[in-house]
C-alpha cells in the first residue's frame, strides 16, 4: 500500500489505466499533480474526484496549453463538477498556463462549495477571446475567507461591478499573504485599478508579497493606503505607481522599511524617484532588503553608494542598463562577493570619471 501523501504524474503517463493503479493502492492521496499532463481529460478529472476520497491539492498546470476544448481537464464545466464535488477539502488549485473558456463559472464553484482554499493559481491562463474575464471578487470573498495566496499574473482578470452595498459587507480575504495580479505592459490590457486592489485588499492586513508590475492604472497612494504593514516582496516594475510622483516610492519604502527584503522599481522613468527610493532606504532604522532591482532606471551614483555602504544586506543588485551609471557598473550582481566588489570598487574611485554615461 502506498504511504505517500502527494504524487506527481508525469507529463506521459497519465492514462486511465493509471490512475486507477494510483487509485487502488494510494487510496490516502492528499495531493496531486498533473503538470503538463495534455493526455488528461474530463474524464479523468471526473474519475479523480470520485475516487480519491481525502484529496485536497491539485495541480493541472499547463495540460491543455493550447486547446480549449471540451473535452479538456480544464474546461469550466468540468472544474466546476469536480469543484463541487470535492467541496470544503479542496485547500489549493493550480490552473495556470491553460487555454480555456468560462473561468467565472470555476469562481462561481469555489465561492460556493470552496470554504477551505488556501491558495489558487490562474496565472498565463488565455482565452479564445480578447474579452476581460470578470470575476465578482465579493462572492469569492464570502465563500474562501481562508485564501492566503492568489496568483492572476497575466490573466485578464477584472473585477466585475458590485454594489457598493455589497463591497461594504464582503468580509475581504483577511489571511491573504500573496497576490500576484502583474499584466504584459506591452500589450493593450492594462491591468486592474485603484479601487480594485482596494476591494481585494481591503481587509488583507497580513499582507507580505504583492506583484503589481506592468499595471497602468494604480497610483502610489492606493498602495500607501494599504493596511498592512508587512510587505516582503514589493513587485513594480513597470506600474504606474512607481512613476506616479516623485515621493511615492520612498512613501512606500519608509513605511515597509524594516519589512522589505525584495523590491523591483525596474523600468521607472525619471531620476529623482528611484534615488528618493535608494535614500529611504539609506536612512531607515533598520533595513533588510536583500533583493533590489534598479534595471533600467536613472539611479544616480552617489545614493547608490551610500546604499552599498549602509545596507550590508543586499545579495543581489540589478543595475543593467541604468543610464545614470559609468558603463562597467551596468550589470547584474547575483551574489554577496559581487556587491562587495562593486562597492569597494566605487569606494576605490573606479568609476568617479565616467559615472553619468550613456551606453
Amino acid at each position: 500500500m502506498c504511504v505517500n501523501s502527494s504524487v506527481g504524474i508525469g507529463r506521459n503517463s497519465v492514462s486511465s489505466s493509471t490512475l486507477k493503479i494510483i487509485a487502488a493502492n494510494c487510496p490516502k492521496i492528499v495531493s496531486l499533480s498533473f503538470n503538463g499532463c495534455f493526455k488528461l481529460t474530463n474524464e479523468d478529472l471526473k474519475f479523480i474526484g470520485d475516487n480519491f476520497e481525502h484529496l485536497e491539492r491539485l495541480d493541472l498546470s499547463s495540460v491543455s496549453p493550447s486547446s480549449g476544448s471540451s473535452r479538456s481537464a480544464v474546461s469550466s464545466t468540468c472544474l466546476s463538477e469536480f469543484i463541487t464535488v470535492l467541496g470544503k477539502r479542496l485547500t489549493y488549485l493550480n490552473i495556470s498556463n491553460n487555454k480555456m473558456a468560462g473561468l467565472p463559472f470555476v469562481f462561481k464553484a469555489l465561492s460556493s462549495n470552496s470554504s477551505n482554499l488556501r491558495e489558487l493559481d490562474i496565472s498565463n491562463i488565455t482565452t479564445t477571446s480578447r474579452d476581460t474575464i470578470l470575476i465578482n471578487m465579493e462572492k469569492f470573498q464570502k465563500g474562501c475567507p481562508p485564501l492566503r495566496a492568489l496568483n492572476c499574473n497575466h490573466t485578464m482578470i477584472s473585477l466585475s461591478e458590485t454594489p457598493i452595498k455589497e463591497q461594504v459587507h464582503s468580509p475581504g480575504f483577511p489571511l491573504l499573504e500573496r497576490l500576484q495580479i502583474a499584466v504584459d505592459s506591452r500589450g493593450y490590457f492594462e491591468g486592474m485599478d485603484d479601487s480594485q486592489i482596494e476591494r481585494i485588499l481591503k481587509k488583507s492586513d497580513r499582507l507580505r508579497h504583492l506583484d503589481i508590475r506592468g499595471c497602468q492604472r494604480v497610483s502610489d497612494s492606493c498602495l500607501i493606503r494599504l493596511p498592512t504593514w508587512d510587505i516582503e516582496h514589493l513587485i513594480l516594475s513597470g506600474c504606474s505607481a512607481a512613476s506616479a510622483s516623485a515621493d511615492g516610492l520612498e512613501l512606500m519604502v519608509r513605511k515597509w522599511a524594516d519589512k522589505l527584503v525584495e523590491m523591483d522599481v525596474s523600468n521607472t522613468p525619471g531620476e529623482r524617484a528611484v534615488n528618493y527610493t535608494v535614500e529611504a532606504f539609506v536612512e531607515a532604522d533598520k533595513t533588510n532588503i536583500r533583493k533590489l532591482n534598479l534595471s533600467c532606471t536613472a539611479v544616480s551614483l552617489k545614493p547608490l553608494t551610500r546604499l552599498l555602504k549602509n545596507c550590508p544586506s543586499i545579495e543581489y543588485l540589478n543595475l543593467s542598463s541604468c543610464r545614470g551609471l559609468a558603463r562597467g557598473m551596468k550589470r547584474l550582481y547575483q551574489t554577496r562577493p559581487d556587491i562587495i566588489k562593486l562597492r569597494t570598487e566605487i569606494i576605490d574611485g573606479k568609476f568617479n570619471d565616467n559615472d553619468d554615461s550613456d551606453d
